[in-house]
């Protein structure tokens, strides 16, 4: 489901019970982001979940990462923002996917292909020096 939210705005979504990295999208991955203030909170009232630092750094297009959130159980959620928008007048705040997990297992899929690629050639080198051996 779309997440992204004007900053000002709010917005009400469906989040799945995981973690998400909070994105500032603005109009270049090189503007700086303006202070802004981003909120999830269940739509139906409560406290808002707390946000974490994102600890590093990470860009997709226009978006930078800036926080995460931890959504305890699925469910609607409002996400509010305040705040200026940057130099293009217009950005938003964006819930997405962490790319942490989905980086490792791509490594180890692929570390496992590979693995499983080097005991399959070793195999049939082993069974062609023995059958020569044997000859």
């Amino acid at each position: 489901e779309e997440t992204s939210t004007p900053i000002p705005g709010s917005r009400d979504v469906r989040l799945e019970a995981r973690k998400y990295n909070v994105f500032y999208d603005g109009s270049s991955s090189d503007e700086a982001i303006p202070p802004l203030r981003v909120l999830v909170a269940p739509a139906r009232g409560g406290e808002p979940l707390p946000l974490g630092d994102f600890g590093g750094s990470l860009n997709f297009g226009n978006a930078q990462a800036i926080a995460t959130v931890d959504v305890p159980r699925a469910g609607v959620y409002r996400i509010r923002t305040a705040g200026r928008p940057g130099l293009a007048g217009h950005a938003s705040a964006v819930l997405g996917e962490p790319t942490g997990k989905r980086v490792l297992q791509i490594v180890l899929g692929a570390a496992l292909a590979f693995l499983g690629l080097l005991g399959s050639i070793l195999l049939v080198v082993i069974s062609l020096v023995r059958r020569r051996r044997a000859r």
